[in-house]
């Protein structure tokens, strides 16, 4: 495979345009404020990527989904209450 000087340097020139946009994106993202912390469930986990070296072809993975746990002191708040409920129906 032969690759003429004009199409070399016109890579070398777009490789050079690239690298000066990603730095200035990484100015951009530097003084960006950190996001807030989020209250209230955690978002979905997201999905792997990774790129096949041989077919060059972006595999995505379905992320595993976590599982979600009480703590015993909220187990037993959860109880209470249900048995709180089922104490005023009987005494309706």
């Amino acid at each position: 495979m032969t690759i003429s000087i004009e199409a070399l340097e016109e890579a070398i020139k777009i490789k050079k345009q690239i690298a000066e946009l990603e730095a200035k994106l990484q100015k951009i993202l530097a003084g960006a404020p950190e996001p807030k912390a989020k209250r209230g469930r955690k978002s979905a986990p997201t999905p792997v990527t990774a790129v096949d070296e041989e077919s060059h072809e972006v595999i995505t993975k379905p992320a595993k989904k976590r599982k979600r746990k009480l703590t015993p002191e909220a187990r037993e708040r959860i109880s209470e209450a249900q048995k709180a409920r089922w104490a005023a129906r009987r005494k309706a």
